[in-house]
């Protein structure tokens, strides 16, 4: 689970931004973009590993609202402690103070917390982020933890997240658990006069979840597009 209490959180995206051109000297092969409402988003399936329930499916949007009535909001943050000695950058669908879904990777360097700057480099967001790019579950540099809430949960529970051990190859049938870069794309916003730079990112994923609340794990399988702020 991500407890962050030296996280630096930085809540971005809301409905009505005032999108910016970005920056130039970025080298990708996509133009910057100025998307419009409900462009972060996240998608897919959880299918009960007892098979006891039927499987559940989800999309969160940015900008519609979620099952407690709550505008839905793309944002990112920074964790320097959960997977230390590797900062952590989260890109996440949802509230200030409640996640709806969440991808966290870890950095491919370890920090020295010593001589510690705070926030992330735009060459370390592009080099983490490399179209193609098969990143495994785990703790370790440049792996990933998925998390995800749902309305059968009971969302005020928090959301179901991976586990490293129980996404390797051979406990899965459909394989180990994984996110893959599939795209990204320069992008910045501007609301109440502060511009956020950064990737929109499109990944793929599929792992297994732990239970939460007394539910079963889950095997998730999806899509997503998350913001990861420079």
């Amino acid at each position: 689970m991500f407890s962050r209490p030296c996280s630096l959180i930085l809540p971005v995206l809301f409905a009505g931004l005032l999108f910016t051109s970005c920056k130039s000297d970025k080298s990708f092969d996509f133009e910057p973009i100025a998307p419009e409402k409900g462009i972060f988003e996240a998608r897919g399936v959880l299918t009960p590993l007892d098979g006891g329930i039927t499987a559940l499916d989800f999309a969160y949007i940015s900008g519609e609202k979620d099952a407690l009535g709550q505008d839905i909001v793309a944002s990112t943050s920074t964790d320097y402690v959960t997977h230390s000695p590797y900062k952590t950058i989260i890109g996440r669908l949802g509230q200030s103070d409640r996640d709806l879904f969440s991808i966290a990777i870890q950095s491919r360097e370890q920090f020295d917390s010593g001589s510690m700057i705070w926030g992330w480099s735009e060459q370390e967001i592009e080099q983490l982020f490399l179209p193609g790019d098969t990143l495994l579950i785990g703790f370790g540099p440049g792996e990933a933890i998925v998390g995800v809430a749902h309305a059968g949960f009971d969302l005020t529970a928090g959301p179901a997240y991976t586990s490293p051990s129980e996404n390797k190859e051979g406990i899965n049938v459909d394989g180990p658990g994984f996110v893959i870069i599939e795209q990204v794309e320069p992008y910045s916003a501007t609301a109440n006069d502060i511009t956020r730079d950064g990737l929109r990112t499109h990944v793929r994923y599929q792992c297994r979840l732990n239970g939460v609340a007394g539910l079963p794990d889950f095997w998730a399988a999806g899509t997503a597009v998350l913001f990861f702020e420079y």
